[in-house]
């Protein structure tokens, strides 16, 4: 995951983003019941992140339940190493899945 992260820092910066500019940073989880995403929730919650969107209905194409998370900060490296670890054990602990994290360019520029 480390990996993927350093590849997606460059294809941001690339795209002219300079990392210094607060945005939205998506974490998506999935959960296989109610209960165990609804604690999840509550704990990212009291830690600082606001919920986005919650897909509460299993389908028979996809038998987990959704939930995304946000909050608004700079980015870098670091920060998502550590978010990697963070939300995977927080993830586990109530049975879930950490999916990873998505976000915003900023400050992009077209590339030539």
């Amino acid at each position: 995951m480390i990996k993927l992260n350093r590849r997606v820092i460059h294809i941001l910066n690339l795209f002219g983003d300079r990392f210094n500019k607060k945005r939205e940073v998506t974490q998506w989880f999935y959960f296989e019941n109610l209960t165990n995403l609804e604690k999840c929730e509550l704990h990212l919650n009291n830690v600082g992140f606001k919920t986005q969107y919650k897909d509460l209905e299993i389908r028979k194409d996809f038998d987990k339940l959704l939930l995304i998370v946000f909050s608004k900060e700079a980015i870098n490296e670091d920060v998502f190493s550590l978010y990697f670890e963070r939300f995977t054990e927080i993830a586990e602990k109530y049975n879930g899945c950490y999916d990873g994290w998505e976000t915003s360019i900023e400050n992009h520029q077209q590339l030539n």
